[in-house]
């Protein structure tokens, strides 16, 4: 028997509202409260999954 690594990618989204001037600012807030675990994606999303051999 062989032993094989194999790689799982999932795909989620979820959308979230910011209050925001601009657009720019819009992208700063969500990254700063999703890097603060404040935006969390959910199981139940999946856009996509890729299981694979490395």
């Amino acid at each position: 028997m062989k032993t094989y690594k194999i790689v799982i990618e999932e795909l989620l989204s979820d959308t979230f509202e910011v209050v925001a001037n601009s657009e720019e600012e819009a992208i700063d807030i969500a990254r700063e409260k999703y890097n603060a675990c404040e935006f969390v994606l959910e199981p139940g999303e999946l856009l996509e999954r890729k299981i694979y051999i490395e």
